[in-house]
């Protein structure tokens, strides 16, 4: 491929514009004998010229699969000039070839000479989709920061033990109903606090296209209209969360909405805590009568950092994660009572379909919220097939009956339900990507950089792309540099959580093994159902991010916070996991270990709220 720099900018490409990338290669060829066949394979379109002879159009039944040329005709004895003209208009251009025929077989490497349309020609280099934004190494490492805070960071975890040390075991077993108030009041004081000192101050333009998100904002305040996906960068968006924002502008400021667009920045705040309550709720169903457990899984919602940040942005990612958690929450309602109820399902539809409303995405967790409610019905309720049929076919219509008009409005206008932009119908935008414009298997199998280069560590992989983005703000607020990152942040303690959060994902991870432990153990079909049910949501939500960046592949498509409905079912599995390495770590040996499990918790908890209440 081309030498381009990394960057975290979008580029943008006209219909029928893309430069054409040039690799040329000088051979020498002796006859022997055999014909001199070129196999190709090239990202995306290619000519290929011999000794500035251009050959017929390479024919491959897909782009995807390697033609075979025969040029015997066209080589001679002695220096031959191999050509290949690429041209991707949604990525780089990539070349795959190799010779054979000739008395030095040779393929693709470093030695090639490329040129991007007329520009200067430079050497080849191996296409790699894990290169690093050298913007990303002008930020704080996390060691760096530990190096630097480790006295502050001692202390903290050094109080927060000795605390967990001296507070007497029958104190706390007293005290224990009251844990999942104390967590709540704790973590809404500690919003409160960063609203007042970060969020509340942060402009709207800061976020995830936020711009795109204001002008959805302003389209409908001008117009009193709904726009359509070619109206602008966010519009294909359905508009739940924009009707609500423009509704606060207008109420805020009714004489000029425009002016009071700050107070789009109250929805996301308020679904941030939304999530809070979601995870609140979930666990006191999951965990009924163990008070422990429902305080560590809203402690954990409460100070996951991506709900954090992403409660500052302008986005409708908060609203949709919100709704769709709430969707989940009546499901495990459904799924946990003695008998399934008409308005239970009816409910479960009302927020499924609010959620779709907010973001076409939560049309993914569908097909399993359906199936689950159908073997509940048939195989605990033993439901007669026509009252299943007709309590499915109610969930549907309710789903519908809330969303369905939005995408009928896209068939009506484009011919299709879903427009993944205004640029993916006839007519639209200008279409755009981003770097790396391609994956490999290597992109799937790594990890690492998010713990030495956390921002824009998902250019390096798909699993640093989700931790860096979960345990903190990795993708800079949607900046594509890191000058532009919002300054009410503190990116050294940010930086420092990423270390510190490992033993949490670490933590996750054995919840989720031991959730499904008890799934297959459990005698109990509700709770089975209810248990596999919390597991199926994370794997589908999981594969779906995945196939979105099989998709779409860009940096900015391994994004954790594309995971924001899954907020609930992470706490359970960290409540779960947390009480189980205590377990495990409890021993008579050491019995102040789990005093130290505790002290670090507090300390991550404390520098994540350090991070996001700004310096």
């Amino acid at each position: 491929m081309y030498p381009a720099p990394v960057t975290s900018k979008a580029r943008a490409v006209a219909p029928g514009a893309a430069p054409v990338t040039h690799f040329v290669r000088t051979i020498t060829a002796s006859p022997t004998g055999a014909p001199v066949l070129v196999h190709l394979e090239a990202l995306r379109d290619v000519v290929l010229y011999v000794n500035d002879q251009r050959l017929p159009p390479v024919e491959r039944a897909s782009w995807k699969r390697e033609a075979v040329l025969d040029v015997s005709a066209h080589v001679v004895s002695g220096a031959n000039v191999l050509r290949a003209d690429v041209t991707n208009p949604l990525g780089p251009a990539l070349l795959f070839l190799w010779v054979e025929g000739v008395s030095a077989p040779f393929a693709t490497d470093a030695t090639w000479r490329v040129a991007e349309g007329s520009g200067t020609w430079a050497d080849a280099i191996v296409a790699d989709d894990t290169r690093i934004n050298p913007d990303a190494l002008t930020m704080p490492t996390p060691v760096d920061v530990l190096s630097a805070k480790w006295v502050t960071l001692a202390v903290i975890f050094v109080v927060l033990t000795t605390l967990a040390l001296v507070i007497p075991p029958t104190m706390r077993e007293r005290y224990a109903r009251h844990a999942p108030a104390a967590a709540l009041v704790a973590v809404h004081l500690a919003w409160l606090s960063l609203w007042f000192h970060g969020v509340g101050r942060m402009r709207p333009e800061y976020g995830y296209d936020a711009t795109g998100h204001l002008d959805y904002v302003k389209f409908i305040l001008r117009h009193r209209a709904l726009p359509l996906a070619t109206d602008g960068w966010s519009m294909h968006h359905p508009p739940l969360f924009y009707v609500i924002s423009a509704a606060l502008a207008s109420i805020a400021r009714p004489g000029a909405p425009e002016t009071a667009l700050t107070v789009t920045k109250v929805t996301p705040f308020l679904c941030g805590l939304g999530n809070v309550w979601v995870a609140y709720v979930l666990a006191r169903r999951i965990f009924d009568g163990e008070p422990i457990r429902v305080a560590l899984a809203v402690l954990f919602a409460g100070t996951l950092p991506m709900n954090v940040y992403m409660s500052a942005y302008v986005s409708n990612e908060s609203l949709h994660g919100l709704l769709a958690g709430l969707a989940i929450v009546a499901t495990v309602g459904v799924l946990a009572e003695p008998q399934t109820r008409t308005r239970s399902v009816v409910l479960v539809g009302i927020l499924a379909g609010l959620a779709v409303l907010a973001k076409a995405t939560a049309l993914v967790l569908m097909p399993v919220v359906a199936a689950f409610v159908a073997v509940k019905l048939r195989a605990v309720d033993r439901a007669t097939p026509g009252r299943t049929t007709a309590l499915l076919a109610l969930l549907c219509a309710c789903v519908v009956a809330v969303a369905g008009w939005f995408f009928a409005r896209n068939v009506a206008y484009f011919g299709r339900p879903l427009v993944l932009g205004g640029w993916d119908v006839p007519g639209g935008l200008t279409p755009w990507w981003q770097v790396p414009g391609f994956h490999t298997i290597r992109y799937y199998t790594g990890f690492g950089e998010s713990l030495v280069h956390p921002y824009f560590a998902s250019l390096h992989s798909f699993w640093d792309g989700l931790y860096s983005t979960c345990w903190g703000d990795g993708g800079i607020g949607g900046q594509a540099f890191v000058r532009g990152r919002p300054r009410e942040w503190d990116y050294d303690y940010m930086s420092a959580a990423y270390l510190l959060a490992v033993p949490a994902t670490f933590i996750v991870l054995v919840g989720m093994v031991q959730t499904m432990v008890s799934a297959w153990t459990t005698s109990d079909p509700r709770t089975k159902l209810v248990t596999w049910f919390l597991v199926s949501v994370l794997w589908i939500v999981g594969c779906a991010m995945v196939n979105h960046s099989l998709r779409g592949p860009m940096y900015s498509t391994a994004k954790a916070i594309f995971g924001l409905c899954l907020i609930g079912p992470a706490s359970v599995a960290w409540a779960v996991g947390f009480e189980a390495v205590a377990r495990a770590v409890t021993v008579p040996r050491w019995p102040a270990a789990r005093a130290v499990l505790q002290g670090w918790l507090g300390t991550l908890m404390a520098i994540i709220y350090l991070a996001y209440r700004g310096p």
